[in-house]
C-alpha cells in the first residue's frame, strides 16, 4: 500500500472517528444520563484524560536518548516519509545508531522482546493505541443491559480503520530499516494488541472504582467515551492536515476531502436508520 493510499485511508478514518463521537456515542450517552452534574464535565473529562496521557508521554519521550522521533511517532506522515527514503543506506541508521543493526535484537530472545520498547516510534504508537482502548472500553461498558449493541460494534470498527494505515506504515518503516520479518511481526503484533489491552485495563480500573455497577454509570461512561473519541478524532485530524503530500494536485486533494466526508456521512446515516427502526 503506497503513501498516497495510506493517506486516503487515514482521511476516511478521521471522518469516521469524529462523526461516530458526535452522532452515535454522545447522543446515546444523553439518553442514559442520570446524574445531576453538567454533561460537559464528563465530556471534558474524557477529552482531558487522553490529552494528558498523550502530552505526558510526549514530554517524557523528549527527555530520552532519542528525543527527535518520539513525539512524531504518532504521525502517519512521518512514518510514510521515512519509508520513501532510499534503502541504502537508511538515514534512520545514522539518526538512531543504538537501534542498528537489526542483528543486535536477534542475538537473544530477551533483546527481541524488549526491542519494541527501545524503538521510540513503536513505543509511541503502542502508548497511543493504549489510550484508544480507554475510549473503546468506556463505550462497551456503557451498555446497561449487559449486551453489546450496534454502537459498540461500530466503535470497534472505527478504531480498526483508524489503526489500519498506521499499521501498514509501521511495517513499511521497519522493513526499510532492515528489520527481520520476525521482529516486524512482533512490533506490529504489540501495536495491534495495545488497544484491546488498554480496554481491558480500563475495564478493571472502572469496575474497581464503581464496584462493577455499570448500569448506573452507563450514561456517564458513554459521554466520557464521547469526549475521549473526540480527542482521538481531532488528534488524527491534526496529524492528517499536517501530512506532507508529495503531490499537491487538486485530484488527490479532492479524493481526500471526499473520503473524509464519506467517513462522516456513514455514522450519520446509521444513526438515522437506527432512529427510524
Amino acid at each position: 500500500m503506497g503513501v498516497s493510499s495510506l493517506h486516503l485511508v487515514s482521511l476516511f478514518s478521521v471522518g469516521l472517528l469524529i462523526s461516530t463521537a458526535f452522532v452515535l456515542i454522545i447522543p446515546e450517552g444523553l439518553e442514559h444520563y442520570t446524574v445531576h452534574e453538567p454533561i460537559g464535565l464528563w465530556l471534558l473529562a474524557g477529552f482531558i484524560v487522553l490529552f494528558s496521557i498523550n502530552s505526558i508521554t510526549s514530554i517524557v519521550g523528549s527527555n530520552t536518548s532519542v528525543p527527535s522521533q518520539f513525539e512524531q511517532s504518532f504521525q502517519l506522515s512521518h512514518l510514510s516519509d521515512d519509508f520513501t527514503r532510499p534503502l541504502s543506506p537508511p538515514e534512520s541508521a545514522q539518526a538512531q545508531p543504538q537501534l542498528e543493526p537489526p542483528l543486535v535484537f536477534a542475538k537473544s530472545e530477551k533483546n527481541m522482546l524488549l526491542a519494541p520498547f527501545k524503538n521510540p516510534r513503536t513505543l509511541g504508537l503502542i502508548i497511543h493505541a493504549l489510550t484508544d482502548g480507554i475510549a473503546l472500553a468506556s463505550s462497551i461498558m456503557s451498555d446497561s443491559d449487559g449486551s453489546v449493541d450496534f454502537t459498540s460494534v461500530f466503535v470497534v470498527f472505527a478504531i480498526f480503520v483508524h489503526k489500519l494505515p498506521t499499521c501498514f506504515a509501521l511495517s513499511s518503516l521497519l522493513l526499510a530499516t532492515g528489520t527481520s520479518n520476525k521482529e516486524i511481526l512482533y512490533h506490529v503484533g504489540l501495536f495491534s494488541l495495545s488497544s484491546p489491552i488498554g480496554a481491558v485495563l480500563t475495564y478493571f480500573m472502572v469496575a474497581f472504582v464503581i464496584n462493577g455497577n455499570f448500569n448506573e454509570a452507563a450514561g456517564e461512561l458513554l459521554v466520557f467515551s464521547g469526549g475521549a473519541f473526540l480527542f482521538v478524532g481531532f488528534h488524527a485530524l491534526h496529524e492528517t492536515l499536517n501530512h506532507k503530500q508529495s503531490s499537491k494536485d487538486r485530484t488527490s486533494q479532492t479524493k481526500g476531502l471526499g473520503l473524509c466526508l464519506l467517513g462522516m456521512i456513514i455514522p450519520a446515516f446509521i444513526a438515522l436508520v437506527k432512529d427510524e427502526a
